[in-house]
């Protein structure tokens, strides 16, 4: 998708998540900004199961204790490799997580394992979530299972 504009991020986390208030549409932007500024790339989930699928991936992940995850705090926290899952409201509980999911035809081989991989988990999940997916160079591509 590009660079994401804030009025069209807004749109799509208004539609996952239709109880969601504007200064937590605004939060998660600010994240999402942040995000977009990390030179590897990273993954954001967003995800009203935030809490149950950082309990269900602790295997393949960091479990962290809930708090509000700051713009500052995803920054160095991007730096690790895998997803960070926040909820809605900007609570974060874990960090590099390996995303798992079924196989679809929704993947495209055109584009990398970080892309692939958010596809086949937004598709699996029994979560109302929004997948930010972030390129190296920056790009973003929002990945709404709503």
């Amino acid at each position: 998708q590009g660079r994401v504009a804030a009025d069209n991020f807004a749109r799509v986390v208004r539609r996952v998540f239709p109880k969601l208030d504007p200064d937590s549409v605004d939060y998660l932007w600010e994240l999402t900004s942040r995000a977009s500024t990390q030179p590897t790339g990273t993954i954001l989930v967003f995800s009203a199961g935030a809490a149950q699928e950082a309990q269900r991936l602790s295997r393949q992940s960091f479990r962290v204790a809930p708090r509000i995850i700051t713009p500052s705090v995803l920054r160095l926290v991007t730096n690790i490799d895998g997803a960070v899952f926040i909820e809605p409201t900007g609570v974060c509980y874990s960090i590099g997580a390996i995303l798992d999911g079924l196989a679809t035809e929704k993947g495209d081989s055109s584009r990398g394992t970080r892309y692939n991989s958010a596809v086949r988990y937004v598709n699996s999940s029994r979560y109302p979530c929004l997948v930010v997916v972030v390129s190296e160079d920056g790009w973003i591509d929002l990945l709404p299972n709503q």
